[in-house]
């Protein structure tokens, strides 16, 4: 129960015992006890308590001893256990959370041994406990990460739905064990209608063989894989459903170009290529071809944000406001929260972000497909949401005026007819013998 974690957090926190000057020891822990109620269990009702709801119990010491010139001393000794008998957790292990040493350092960083968690399975519990349910792992190639399985296994786990943006190039080599931690979604990025000028665009001859294998491996695996296709003038639209069906992709979505450098430490943009250097009218008519190509192959796009997209190029106040900073974020490698890619500063950590407010404020300021397209999506649910819960605290007038706007209703139409929320159930439908790649109606 949430008091009994404040409470236990704060008393055992406390206990800090000086163990000379600029060293410490610290005595701390969490105890975590959740009731369950649940009204049919073979026709009777069952009452329960359940160590460990939120997170797990635990107590441990960690300390530090300055040992000069900027170097010092550290460990941390940390044991689980279940609230309602006492008993250790992690197999009996005294121990069995964590029990290391190590040695620090201002210029040179940390060094540690011992049994530890990594900073990406620390974050996992704090996001979950926010509600994040999904996450794309992107930048760079992160194929090439050295544990990428085991990111990827480690978010399974934590019970949210994990997906992957990569170029393929390493895709058979890493696709099997992939499915095995969990992969929900693949996404491959796609330059071009012509394989060979992709490839050359790349840098990676032979590219096309190592995408195809991969997307059918993929499938064999029941994953669905989807293009992702940076609007470019290597892009040519009507020549794509031909390309992306050969390869064996369920869908595309697109993604729009960006010349100037992000706030954040994302490199999803190019200040010199010519390839995005698109003229106003150029993006216009990308748009529209984007919207065309709906009738002839899958685009997960949804219409209402390529709309928005256009009233944003042509300069025209948009509808929707960015989810960006409530439902949506940017985790940078260093576990730095950003509202958005291209915001100035980030919210804060990941492990505060138990305490970070949501960042709300209306911004419209750019036009970055993953965050529209969600935007448009989820603005009505959210706007339901907030009025349900401005109900129930008596605001009759804040209720009716949160739902009654123009912009939920857009959002509400947007999520009835469109691809994106139907996705699930499309791929499913490919995998018994649908056509995966079937356009839409709208």
């Amino acid at each position: 129960m949430k008091g009994c974690n404040v409470i236990a957090a704060s008393v055992l926190s406390a206990c800090v015992v000086p163990a000379m000057a600029q060293s410490s020891v610290t005595l701390y822990g969490v105890i975590d006890e959740g009731f369950d109620f649940t009204n049919n269990v073979g026709g009777s009702k069952v009452y329960e308590l359940q160590s460990g709801y939120v997170q797990g119990s635990r107590w441990g010491l960690k300390g530090a001893e300055d040992l000069g010139g900027g170097l010092k001393a550290v460990f941390q000794l940390e044991s689980g256990f279940d609230v309602n008998n006492g008993k250790l957790a992690q197999g009996g292990l005294m121990f069995g959370r964590q029990a290391y040493v190590g040695v620090t350092s201002d210029t040179y960083g940390k060094l540690t041994l011992g049994r530890q968690y990594d900073e990406f399975a620390r974050a996992l519990p704090i996001l979950r406990r926010r509600r994040i349910r999904y996450m794309t792992l992107q930048g760079g190639e992160p194929l090439v990460h050295p544990k990428i399985e085991s990111l990827v296994a480690s978010a399974t786990k934590a019970g949210i739905d994990c997906g992957l943006i990569t170029n393929g190039w390493f895709l058979p080599r890493h696709i099997k064990q992939l499915a095995a931690a969990g992969l929900k979604r693949l996404l491959i990025s796609i330059d071009s209608a012509d394989m060979s000028e992709h490839e050359r665009n790349r840098g990676l001859r032979g590219l096309e063989a190592r995408i195809r294998e991969g997307i059918a491996q993929a499938h064999a695996f029941s994953i669905p894989v989807y293009a992702s296709v940076t609007v470019s003038r290597l892009v040519r639209y009507a020549s794509l459903p031909e390309t992306l069906n050969r390869l064996g992709f369920d869908a595309v979505t697109f993604s729009y170009p960006r010349r100037e450098a992000f706030g954040s430490t994302s490199l999803v943009y190019d200040e010199t290529s010519t390839l995005v250097d698109i003229s106003r009218d150029e993006l216009l008519e990308a748009l529209s071809a984007i919207a065309r190509l709906k009738k002839r192959f899958r685009v997960m796009d949804p219409s209402a944000a390529l709309a928005e997209v256009a009233r944003f190029v042509r300069g025209e106040q948009q509808l929707i406001p960015c989810i960006g900073g409530s439902k949506y974020f940017y985790i940078d490698w260093n576990l730095d929260v950003w509202r958005c890619e291209a915001w100035p500063e980030p919210m804060g950590s990941v492990f505060d972000l138990d305490r970070l407010p949501d960042q709300r404020e209306p911004c419209n300021d750019c036009m970055m497909g993953c965050y529209r397209h969600a935007s448009v999506l989820m603005h009505g649910a959210i706007a339901v949401t907030d009025s349900v819960y401005a109900l129930g605290r008596g605001e009759l007038r804040a209720a009716v005026g949160t739902l009654f706007q123009r912009s939920v209703a857009y959002s509400l139409w947007a999520l009835s007819v469109e691809e994106l929320p139907r996705a699930a159930l499309t791929s499913l439908a490919g995998r018994n013998g649908g056509r995966r790649s079937s356009p839409q109606s709208s």
